[in-house]
């Protein structure tokens, strides 16, 4: 049984009740970006808190949170407006391939990437039950931050999907009917040299061909 499946059986009836105030016209409710937290050996994790709110949302309690890099830790400062603007590529061989999501925000016009893939830094319920309130871990595992600039900027970016809309597989973030909060950003010091390789300015050889 999934981790979100065990989370679901284990809720009380009293967290219910509570979710279901999210989905109403009075209620609401809000997903709050928490702490960000590190450890001596050099370990980061993060915490997101669904919670009732009169500046929330309709909600089911779908939706989740990711924990985000500054793009400028490793590649020059932009000014952003859009996502895609804030993409990182790498070089594979004569082609340049996006090796990490870009998220602009759009008030700071300011840009921010997912270390990782998703399934590292992010925590979203999918198709399983929705989120109880409460406090809720960002990232499965520790980041390692050795595998970082000495010095990085992290923050937490918050999604809540909308109940509002008519088609419930169309229930995202980046329609109206969602909610994206951002944390306050956090810089970290590991005292550490820079790991050898930084995403984005790799060059990757490509793979040599079999032999005739």
């Amino acid at each position: 049984m999934s981790h979100v499946a065990m989370e679901a059986h284990a809720r009380p009836a009293s967290l219910f009740l509570a979710l279901s105030l999210c989905a109403t016209v009075l209620g609401g409710c809000e997903a709050e970006p928490g702490r960000i937290e590190t450890s001596a050996d050099h370990k980061l994790n993060a915490y997101w808190t669904l919670k009732l709110s009169g500046d929330g949302i309709a909600t089911r309690g779908d939706g989740g949170a990711c924990l985000l890099q500054s793009r400028t830790d490793f590649l020059p400062e932009i000014s952003c407006v859009r996502d895609d603007q804030c993409d990182v590529y790498e070089t594979l061989g004569h082609a340049k391939v996006k090796t990490q999501s870009g998220y602009c925000n759009r008030t700071e016009h300011t840009c921010w990437v997912k270390p990782i893939d998703d399934s590292g830094v992010c925590d979203r319920n999918g198709a399983g039950p929705p989120w109880s309130l409460g406090e809720h871990k960002v990232n499965p595992q520790p980041v390692d931050l050795t595998q970082h600039p000495s010095e990085t900027h992290w923050r937490i970016l918050t999604c809540l999907n909308g109940v509002t809309r008519a088609n419930e597989n169309d229930f995202k973030c980046k329609v109206n009917a969602g909610t994206y909060r951002w944390g306050d950003p956090t810089t970290v010091l590991t005292g550490l040299p820079d790991a050898p390789s930084k995403a984005g300015d790799r060059t990757v050889a490509p793979a040599p061909l079999p032999p005739p």
